[in-house]
């Protein structure tokens, strides 16, 4: 009897077929229903970056005790391929192969208040900004890529490591945690900007 497990197909030059972006979206739509997207994560209003009379700016902070080397969270976005990503684009994470993940195409569609004083702005950086369910918005994404960075690798809680499909095509990044992070603590990792740095396909091996 014949398989009726998803194929995946490239042209010789490399590139990958609309068939393929089809069916590797749907597996990792399959494989993200099988866990809880932000279960241990609250997203909120960064305090260092929001200001007076601007969108707010988010981040992710931990609910409860993250102990290290916990899996936190997929880092999530629109399965793209990288032909069709500008050098200058952000918070995107480079794949196996043809293909990228774009976390800039929802986190650019969040509705971002803008608060109209000193205490609203506190009001907004003390509360969760999103309550359950947090991902109404998000579209159907874990929500890692809303994670900022502390602009040092030193000071970074979590790095990325990959989740290899059953199809050996894609390599799924998640993040995780590189010491105890503590509740309240916001999740720092370094971005994933795709360029032509991105392109070497430097991959973290579970």
């Amino acid at each position: 009897m014949a398989s009726s497990k998803p194929t995946t197909r490239s042209t010789r030059s490399g590139g990958a077929s609309a068939i393929d972006l089809t069916t590797q979206r749907d597996l990792l739509s399959k494989l993200y229903e099988t866990v809880p997207i932000a279960t241990r994560l609250a997203i909120r209003a960064e305090p260092t970056l929001s200001r007076v009379g601007q969108p707010l700016q988010f981040g992710l902070f931990a609910k409860d005790l993250i102990p290290r080397k916990t899996k936190v969270v997929y880092y999530g976005g629109l399965l793209r391929l990288k032909q069709d990503i500008s050098d200058e684009t952000s918070h995107v994470r480079s794949m196996r192969g043809d293909y990228v993940l774009d976390g800039n195409i929802y986190a650019s569609t969040i509705h971002r208040p803008i608060p109209d004083d000193d205490e609203a702005l506190v009001h907004w950086c003390a509360i969760d900004s999103f309550k359950e369910p947090v991902h109404a918005q998000f579209g159907p994404s874990p929500i890692g890529y809303l994670a900022n960075s502390s602009g040092s690798k030193a000071h970074n809680n979590v790095n990325i490591q990959y989740h290899t499909l059953s199809n050996g095509l894609l390599d799924v990044p998640y993040m995780v945690a590189t010491r105890d992070i503590q509740p309240g603590e916001q999740i720092l990792c370094g971005y994933g900007n795709e360029g032509s740095k991105a392109h070497s396909d430097e991959f973290v091996p579970l």
